[in-house]
C-alpha cells in the first residue's frame, strides 16, 4: 500500500511540476521555457506577442511568470498522454503552459495532428492557456 501512495505522489509530482525533466532551460523576462531540444531563440519574439495579448486581459498580472514546456516527443508527454489522454495540443496546470505537439516559433506555428493535419497560431495558443494559469490563479 505504501509503495503504491509513493507511486501516486511521485506521478502526481511529474505532471505538475515537470522541469526536471527537461535538459534545457532558457529564462526570458516573465517566462522560463523547458525543452528536451535546444531551444529556438525565435521563441522569444513568440513570447513577446503571447504577452501583448495577455495583457489585453482584465485577468493580467505584470508579477506572474509562467513555464512553458515543449514536451513534443518527450518522456514527459508519453506519461500525460497516459494519464490525461492525448487530446490536448496544449494545456494549463498551476503556472504552467504545456505544449504537447510541433511548434515552430521562427513561423509562429504549431502543428496539431491529433484530428487533421493543419497549423495554428503558436503566440496564440500560448496566450490562450496564459489565460488558463491566470484564471486558475485567481
Amino acid at each position: 500500500m505504501l509503495a503504491l501512495l509513493a507511486a501516486i505522489l511521485a506521478i502526481t509530482t511529474i505532471i505538475l511540476f515537470p522541469q526536471r525533466l527537461f535538459a534545457n532551460k532558457m529564462h526570458y523576462k516573465e517566462f522560463t521555457v523547458y525543452s528536451k531540444d535546444n531551444i529556438d531563440d525565435n521563441i522569444k519574439i513568440v513570447l513577446d506577442d503571447a504577452m501583448n495579448l495577455v495583457r489585453k486581459s482584465e485577468l493580467y498580472d505584470s508579477k506572474y511568470k509562467y513555464n512553458i514546456i515543449l514536451c513534443n516527443n518527450s518522456f514527459y508527454n508519453k506519461i500525460d498522454d497516459k494519464l490525461l489522454g492525448t487530446e490536448p495540443t496544449a494545456r494549463a496546470t498551476l503556472n504552467n503552459v504545456i505544449i504537447k505537439v510541433r511548434i515552430d516559433p521562427g513561423t509562429n506555428l504549431v502543428f496539431p495532428t491529433f484530428h487533421k493535419a493543419c497549423e495554428v497560431n503558436l503566440a496564440e495558443l500560448i496566450a490562450h492557456e496564459m489565460i488558463h494559469c491566470l484564471q486558475a490563479n485567481k
